[in-house]
């Protein structure tokens, strides 16, 4: 008997060791899985087949792994070799996630995963890795649209607590209109915003949505942060868009041609154009584009009529203000002047006409 004794013990270790991940309630713990990380387990040989098994694993010998997420890990990407289950929940209560199907998967939050495993079959956990724009001074350049994804951020200090990313986009053009828009893919919630800088000045209305607008804004370098609230990291795709308005300014202003008489020369302003600094009168901080025109040195006079307009004369740099919203009407038209009109609503000009007995 003193000979047995020994004997029993050892079977009874090697019994224990071997049978301890037969079952789900003894799965062998992987511990909490951060970002840029990968677990791989093996099942062991001289398991039984599990009551829990389903679809390419039933009646298969499987061994348990267990394992768990860090908060800001929102998805994760699965492999085997061939027969495994994935379920998460608790032992009592197993939901399938993976039946021996490789592919992404999100992460159902404050959940724990289980892996059943068939002997000698490997399975593989990766994470996403951190993104390589997480930081402004790291920013992606942005034209046009390109998917992304916020997953293993750090967390923004703007508009939520989630992961924020950055991108770089270049204005090559004054008085342009820059908007932002994420779409799509497996985040909730997105939180746009538009700076001239980093650590700069917040550009758009700060309304923490999907689509981030910047009117009016000078040429340059912009820098666009997308965050979302922990939990709701993911893919996307963002998009940005530029409008310019034309003719903003007196430089550029639309050319009429020269009146004479017997004429009628009409214009119009334009949505989204921005406040003009030359706007004295009536248009003071409102927005407008420009024409220009020249008095053939015939034409004794003009009348101009219409709404939200101002007419100058003299040079885009020494500009005189001598209508405003059509007061005067009538103007005494000087010798092959040129003239200048910032509209807004719009203008009508008429000339004399030429008497039937000239």
């Amino acid at each position: 008997m003193r000979h047995l004794t020994p004997l029993v013990i050892v079977f009874t270790m090697i019994f224990s060791s071997l049978s301890a991940q037969d079952d789900c309630a003894n799965a062998f713990p992987q511990g909490t899985i951060g970002c840029e990380s990968s677990v791989s387990v093996t099942g062991l040989t001289a398991m039984t087949s599990d009551v829990d098994a389903v679809g390419c694993m039933t009646g298969l010998n499987g061994s348990w792994f267990s394992l768990d997420f860090d908060a800001q890990v929102t998805e994760f990407m699965v492999s085997g070799t061939n027969e495994y289950n994935l379920f998460e929940g608790s032992c009592a209560s197993l939901n399938l996630v993976a039946d021996c199907a490789d592919g992404t998967y999100a992460v159902v939050s404050s959940s724990t995963y289980y892996i059943l495993v068939n002997e000698d079959e490997d399975v593989t956990i990766t994470t996403p890795s951190i993104p390589s724009n997480e930081d402004c001074g790291s920013a992606e350049v942005l034209s046009g649209s390109t998917g992304s994804t916020n997953i293993c951020a750090t967390a923004g200090t703007n508009c939520e607590s989630g992961g924020s990313v950055w991108f770089e986009i270049d204005v090559p053009d004054d008085f342009t209109e820059l908007i932002v828009t994420v779409s799509g893919g497996t985040i909730t919630s997105p939180a746009v915003s538009i700076y001239d800088a980093c650590g700069g000045t917040q550009m758009d209305a700060g309304d923490c949505n999907d689509t981030a607008t910047a009117t009016c804004i000078p040429m340059g370098t912009y820098y666009v942060e997308v965050e979302s609230a922990s939990g709701n990291e993911g893919t996307f795709t963002i998009s940005e868009s530029q409008t310019v308005v034309l003719n903003e300014i007196c430089d550029d202003a639309i050319d009429a041609g020269i009146l004479t008489c017997d004429l009628t020369v009409t214009g119009t302003g334009v949505a989204g154009a921005c406040p003009d600094p030359e706007a004295s009168g009536c248009l003071s901080g409102s927005g407008g584009i420009w024409y220009e025109f020249t008095t053939d040195p015939s034409l004794p006079s003009f009348d101009i009529s219409g709404a939200d307009f101002e007419l100058f004369e003299g040079s885009c740099s020494s500009l005189t203000l001598i209508s405003d919203c059509g007061s005067p009407t009538t103007i005494a038209a000087d010798d092959a002047t040129t003239y200048y009109i910032l509209v807004d609503g719009d203008f009508s000009i008429t000339t004399p006409t030429t008497p039937s007995n000239d």
